[in-house]
């Protein structure tokens, strides 16, 4: 979530890999913007076959953005929720995406 520039994502995928093949489904790569994503697809390129780029403004809502309620297990937010305009409902916007047992 607000994965920006992917400082984040990469040590995040080294660490879900074992010998450059990533131990994970899907991994969503999200941004309020969408203009980080080309840059992201070729830096993170050798994780084409879990790696999805998709837009998700967090203070808006889930659904209409094409998320699934109860979806994650994980849900990874560097230096990015603090931005928010109100942290109540971005956090209750959070919480609909994990699963039960999900964590933040």
């Amino acid at each position: 979530m607000g994965a920006g520039t992917g400082g984040c994502t990469r040590a995040v995928l080294d660490a879900l890999s074992t010998h450059g093949a990533a131990r994970c489904a899907q991994y969503d790569f999200t941004d309020v913007s969408s203009g980080f994503f080309e840059a992201a697809q070729q830096k993170f390129a050798a994780f084409d076959d879990v790696i999805r780029f998709q837009k998700l403004d967090i203070e808006k809502d889930i659904e209409m953005q094409g998320f699934e309620c109860g979806s994650y297990d994980l849900v990874i937010a560097s230096q990015v929720l603090h931005a928010t305009g109100k942290m109540e409902h971005t956090m209750a916007n959070v919480r609909k995406l994990l699963k039960p047992g999900g964590k933040l």
